[in-house]
């Protein structure tokens, strides 16, 4: 983590400057990429040697894939509902998964190459005809793409200002391939709906360069497009643009309006399907003997790149101090994103890392308490009854009624561990919060395709 580039800028000033830069394209190709650019071009202050390997070997990486041959769009029919993936972990694939399954043939999917290398089987087990959109790109498709690339990426690294610029005529490769990708998308978009005629078409986000392009195509042929919320609200989720979005709860409703400001989105707060089997899953929570050590899980989100390595350092140094707290076990989750620098910095540090391939849900089941920062799994922790601490977390991110941003009130919070009392306080205190950022918790399954029924 050192060696950065002279002109690296960082985490929400580096989100702001790409999007003040890219908003003067919207409504042209140039505004979809701004999500994938500003993860891109995070890594210059972060990892520069990772960002310049990137630069050379992601661009040829994307041209392998979009000229392999395979399932394409040939394979779609005529569905009532088309849904759209680009991420295969389960905050992606995992949201649209309850949808998919109730639809059946009824549905069809548009996946990104990685997706289609891990989910395709699951979603065809549905009866859901699903294509890989980055495969089989045509001549006449791969014409418009690079004609269109080579118009506008000089004008984007025209329209920005100062460090901006020279970071992006470091990665001019990658804006290139970005671009030249996105026209591709729109254009095979388009066929998929024609092809499919869908009533709806479903995201799980609506700011990466597919999702955001599946929802503006959508609308563009009068056809209901709606997000549903796939984690907790980050910079790059701002402003929203699907026509509506399902939340998990008022409280991110709330947020998501206060960010898009003049935006047209309705906005329904349903709750997270994908959540719904957490809830049986409850249990009681007992007060830590006193003789006893508590065993305290951090679950990392050090891999966002609206994270400033200061804020890093922070944290990690906070998570060292907490590892001497007498009586505490702390133990490590990182997030399936984080790099091995992530890794190693943990180890270094002698932090011990929970073992590779637990599932999120062991990790939690076998601690006394949870403390993250914008992490979902804070949620999936609370839905299982398990005590939450927030860490220093950025705005629009649920914050529980217990915090540890320092060392004191991390300690205060192991003592109420070992009460009873306190710690029946502590559980009705988070209850209460969770109504607000979670609502029909094991219903909310349900509760989505009775909405998805009702629209005309």
């Amino acid at each position: 983590m050192t060696n950065a580039p002279s002109t690296a800028i960082e985490g929400d000033e580096l989100w702001a400057a790409i999007y003040t830069t890219l908003s003067r394209f919207e409504g042209d190709l140039a505004f979809a990429i701004r999500t994938e650019l500003f993860f891109h071009l995070a890594l210059a202050a972060a990892w520069p040697m990772r960002f310049r390997a990137k630069n050379l070997a992601w661009p040829i990486q994307v041209l392998r894939r979009m000229t392999k041959k395979g399932t394409g769009l040939d394979t779609l029919h005529a569905a009532r509902l088309l849904a759209v993936c680009d991420y295969a972990a389960e905050p992606g694939f995992g949201s649209i998964r309850p949808v998919v399954q109730a639809y059946g043939a009824d549905a069809a999917i548009i996946m990104n190459a990685p997706v289609w290398d891990v989910r395709s089987a699951e979603a065809l087990s549905y009866g859901a005809p699903c294509a890989s959109i980055d495969r089989g790109l045509s001549a006449l498709e791969s014409r418009g793409a690079l004609a269109f690339a080579r118009k506008w990426t000089p004008q984007i690294e025209q329209a920005a200002n100062g460090s901006l610029r020279e970071l992006l005529r470091n990665a001019r490769f990658v804006v290139f391939t970005l671009l030249a990708r996105a026209f591709a998308y729109r254009e095979r978009l388009v066929r998929a709906i024609r092809r499919c005629e869908p009533s709806v078409v479903l995201t799980h986000n609506d700011f990466t360069t597919l999702s955001y392009l599946a929802g503006a195509v959508a609308r563009d042929a009068g056809i209901t497009d709606i997000t549903l919320q796939h984690g907790l609200i980050a910079p790059e989720y701002l402003p929203v643009s699907a026509s509506h979005y399902v939340t998990w709860g008022k409280f991110h409703s709330e947020a998501l309006g206060r960010g898009s400001p003049g935006s047209t989105t309705l906005f329904h707060a349903i709750g997270a399907p994908r959540l719904d089997h957490l809830s049986a899953a409850r249990r009681s929570c007992n007060a830590v003997a006193a003789d006893a050590p508590v065993r305290l899980l951090f679950l990392s989100q050090m891999h966002s790149p609206a994270m400033r390595e200061n804020e890093r350092e922070t944290l990690f140094q906070l998570l060292l101090a907490a590892a001497q707290l007498p009586g505490v076990e702390l133990s490590i989750r990182p997030h399936p994103q984080e790099r091995t620098e992530h890794r190693k910095r943990y180890q270094a540090l002698r932090l011990r890392l929970r073992p590779e391939g637990e599932t999120l849900r062991d990790a939690v089941e076998q601690s006394h308490a949870v403390l993250s920062s914008a992490s979902t799994a804070m949620l999936e922790a609370a839905l299982l009854g398990v005590p939450v601490l927030s860490l220093p977390s950025p705005p629009a991110t649920p914050v529980f009624p217990r915090t540890a941003c320092n060392l004191t009130e991390l300690g205060t919070a192991v003592a109420a561990l070992h009460s009873r009392e306190e710690l029946a306080r502590w559980i009705s205190e988070q209850d209460a919060a969770m109504q607000r950022f979670l609502v029909n918790p094991g219903e909310a399954t349900g509760t989505l395709l009775n909405f998805l029924r009702s629209l005309p």
